[in-house]
C-alpha cells in the first residue's frame, strides 16, 4: 500500500511539472498567467497546455466539460471550436513534422513486412495504437492525400485541392507568388496546384470601378449584347433593368435628341442628299431613313410631298 501511495505521489509530482494547471493553492501558475495575457496570449497558453495534456480543441459541450474537469483553469478562455481535429492538426504541424511521423510510421511497417504509404487503410489501421493522437492524425492526412492524389481523376483534383486549402484557410492562388507562398505551407501539392486566372470582374464590380466616361461605354456595351436601344422611356428603362439589375443607379432615361425636319439622314444639315433619299425610300428601295426627319411638312408620313418641300428650300 506504501509503495502504491508513493507511486501516486510521484505521478502527481511529474504532472504538476509538465502543466502548471495542477499546482495546489488558490491560484495556480497557469491562472495568473491567463489573467496577465491578452486574448492572443491567453489563446496560445490555452493551447500549450491541452498540447501539455494531449487533448484537443473541444468541438462539442460534452468535450468542453470533459476538458474543464481536467484544466479547470481554462474555464472563460477555453470554448468549443469549429475546427475539425484533422484542421487542427495541420494548423499546428509543418512538412518536417509530418515527415517525421510518417518516417516513424515506414519504420514501424517495415517491421511487418508492409511499405508506407499502403494502399488499403485497414493496414495502417491495426497499427493505430502504436502512435499518439497527435502522430496518429498526421498520418490519417498523410493516408487522405496519398489516397486522393493516387485514386481521383484529373477532373476531380480541384475540389481535393479545395479542401485542402479549406483546411489551411488559403485562398486558390493567381499569381507566381501566391503559388509560391502556398507550396511553403504544404509543400505535398507540389505538382498538382498551378496558378488561377482571376476571375473576370462582374458587371456591378466594373461599373464600380469606372470612371463616369467608362461607364457609359460599359452600358452602351451591355445594351448592344441584349440587342436594346437606348432606353428613352420609363417602360424601356424598367425593361433593361429585368435584365441587369446591376445597371440601375448608373442607367437613366435618354430623351430623343430633338430632329430637324427634312434631315432624313440626320447628318445635321438639310441638302440635295435628303430630298433624293426620301425619293428612294417612298420608291421601296432599301435605305436608311430617319422616319421623323424626313417627314419635313409635319403631317405624320414620309412620302413624295416632304422631297419636294426640302427641294424648295434649297
Amino acid at each position: 500500500m506504501r509503495r502504491i501511495f508513493s507511486m501516486l505521489l510521484l505521478l502527481s509530482a511529474l504532472l504538476c511539472a509538465a502543466c502548471p494547471t495542477v499546482a495546489f493553492g488558490e491560484e495556480t501558475e497557469l491562472a495568473r498567467r491567463l489573467a496577465a495575457a491578452s486574448p492572443e496570449e491567453a489563446d496560445g497558453i490555452v493551447r500549450e497546455c491541452l498540447e501539455t495534456y494531449g487533448l484537443a480543441y473541444p468541438t462539442t459541450q460534452e468535450e468542453l466539460q470533459s476538458v474543464l474537469e481536467i484544466i479547470p483553469e481554462l474555464e472563460g478562455y477555453l470554448t468549443i471550436s469549429d475546427e475539425t481535429v484533422l484542421q487542427q492538426v495541420m494548423r499546428k504541424t509543418s512538412f518536417e513534422d509530418r515527415q517525421r511521423i510518417l518516417r516513424k510510421a515506414d519504420a514501424l511497417l517495415a517491421e511487418h513486412g508492409l511499405s508506407y504509404p499502403v494502399d488499403d487503410y485497414s493496414i495502417i489501421e491495426a497499427y493505430e495504437a502504436d502512435f499518439t493522437q497527435f502522430e496518429w492524425q498526421c498520418i490519417l492526412l498523410d493516408f487522405e492525400l496519398h489516397w486522393l492524389f493516387t485514386k481521383t481523376s484529373a477532373e476531380e483534383y480541384r475540389f481535393v485541392i479545395d479542401d485542402i486549402l479549406d483546411i489551411y484557410c488559403l485562398a486558390y492562388p493567381t499569381t507566381q507568388e501566391e503559388l509560391q507562398s502556398v507550396l511553403e505551407i504544404v509543400p505535398e501539392l507540389e505538382g498538382y496546384l498551378t496558378i488561377e486566372s482571376p476571375a473576370e470582374p462582374s458587371l456591378a464590380e466594373r461599373l464600380a470601378a469606372a470612371a463616369p466616361e467608362e461607364r457609359e461605354a460599359i452600358i452602351n456595351e451591355t445594351l448592344d449584347a441584349l440587342g436594346l436601344p437606348y432606353p428613352q422611356t420609363a417602360e424601356e428603362l424598367n425593361i433593361v433593368f429585368a435584365y441587369y439589375p446591376e445597371l440601375q443607379g448608373y442607367l437613366t432615361i435618354r430623351p430623343p435628341k430633338a430632329g430637324i425636319a427634312g434631315d432624313a439622314d440626320s447628318d445635321g444639315t438639310v441638302d440635295l442628299t435628303d430630298a433624293i433619299l426620301i425619293l428612294q425610300y417612298c420608291c421601296g428601295w432599301d435605305v436608311t431613313v430617319d422616319i421623323a426627319n424626313a417627314d419635313a411638312n409635319g403631317d405624320g408620313t414620309a412620302d413624295i410631298s416632304d422631297a419636294l418641300l426640302v427641294l424648295r428650300t434649297l
